[in-house]
Order: C-alpha cells, then sequence, then structure tokens
C-alpha cells in the first residue's frame, strides 16, 4: 500500500469515527445556541459542512508588556470537516457582540512585503506599527490597525502554563484580515501569520454541544 493509499485510509477512518459520535440536537433546540455554548467534542454546520471540535485553546488578553491581564477573552477552535477530513481554526470573543473569525491562508514573511514593496521580518513589524503601514499579499494591501493589535496569555486546552504573544492586525478596506502572531517564550519560534474573514454568526449552526471527539 502506497502511502497515498495509507493517508487517504487514516482520513477515512477519521471522519468516520467522527461521523458515528455525532448525535444532533433536535431541530427545535438548536436556535438557543451559538458558537459560546460549544465545548471540545461537539459539532456545528458552517459553509456547507459539518464540523466537530476537537480542541479548545484559551488566549487572555494583557497589556502590551504582558504583566496584567485584561477582561477580553478569544477561544480558538480547532476544528475537524466530516466531509473533507480538512483541520482548520476558528475563533470566538465578545467585544460588547460576539464576533467570530474563520482562520484561512497560513504564510509565511517570504509571501509578504510592505506597502513600499520591501522584504519584511520579525524585526519590522514595531516599525510598521508606528507607521501604521500596510503588507502587501496576492495584490491585496492589509493595512495596520491599531485599535484591533493586542498582547495575551496563551493557554493550550485552557491549561498548563501560558505563553505570550502579540497580535499585529492588518485589514483590507474589504474587512479581509492578516494577523502576525509574535511568540516570546521561545527565541526561535517563528511568527505564526494567518489571513481570516470575520464570519455571520448566523452563519453557524450548532448540531452537538459536546462529546468525545474522534481519536
Amino acid at each position: 500500500m502506497s502511502k497515498l493509499d495509507t493517508a487517504e485510509e487514516k482520513r477515512f477512518r477519521l471522519r468516520l469515527a467522527a461521523i458515528r459520535a455525532l448525535s444532533p440536537l433536535p431541530d427545535g433546540e438548536r436556535h438557543r445556541y451559538d458558537l459560546k455554548s460549544i465545548q471540545r467534542g461537539g459539532y456545528f454546520s458552517l459553509q456547507g459542512e459539518n464540523w466537530q471540535v476537537r480542541a479548545m485553546h484559551r488566549y487572555q488578553e494583557t497589556k502590551w508588556d504582558f504583566q496584567k491581564d485584561k477582561r477580553y477573552t478569544l477561544w480558538e477552535l480547532e476544528i475537524f470537516s466530516l466531509k473533507s477530513a480538512q483541520v482548520r481554526h476558528i475563533e470566538w470573543g465578545v467585544d460588547d457582540d460576539l464576533e467570530i473569525f474563520l482562520a484561512g491562508e497560513r504564510l509565511k514573511f517570504r509571501d509578504l512585503t510592505d506597502d513600499q514593496d520591501r522584504r519584511v521580518g520579525k524585526a519590522d513589524l514595531d516599525r510598521l506599527a508606528d507607521a501604521e503601514g500596510g503588507i502587501k499579499y496576492q495584490g491585496k494591501t492589509y493595512w495596520y490597525n491599531d485599535d484591533e493589535s493586542w498582547a495575551a496569555k496563551f493557554y493550550r486546552n485552557n491549561q498548563g502554563s501560558p505563553e505570550r504573544v502579540r497580535f499585529y492586525e492588518f485589514a483590507t478596506k474589504n474587512d479581509d484580515c492578516l494577523t502576525i502572531e509574535a511568540w516570546y517564550d521561545e527565541a526561535d519560534r517563528e511568527c505564526e501569520i494567518w489571513t481570516s474573514r470575520e464570519v455571520d454568526t448566523h452563519a453557524i449552526r450548532i448540531l452537538q454541544l459536546q462529546g468525545v471527539p474522534a481519536p
């Protein structure tokens, strides 16, 4: 059996286990819940697919120097598609109202330039922030948004010792988002760069609140 066949069989088994573990709520009850209600092992539908929550991680906002916690909390859900076995990430937080963002592409600095067509790296982030400069990717310019940029402590699986991270937030005029995550507890850890877009809260239907995730 080839590696491709083995990988395809693994995806099939993961999908099958997740499908078998789904026990949907009655239709009449689903409107009572939103993404805030879901726990690890729960399911929801979005963009024509059903997704299982495989893990939940917490970001607790802090001051920029990480010395004091603030009130805002962001939850990152690792989600698994029952249709394709694709793994993605979706985030939600409450800042007056519920806000939900679905992660898109994961990028590298080599994919980006600044608004002056110069290469950028981690050392350029504060310069871009001070100048409220832009990042270019695939013909779009994402402009720095100081109001949305923030620092946090990251708790993997909502437990254990936290890791420190700063979020440098950029957005196009059409509200496409690009986030550069600068991590500070491992000197050689690369920044994580993601595109994302806000999701209408009404586009998500909760199917099951919690359960035992597929292995």
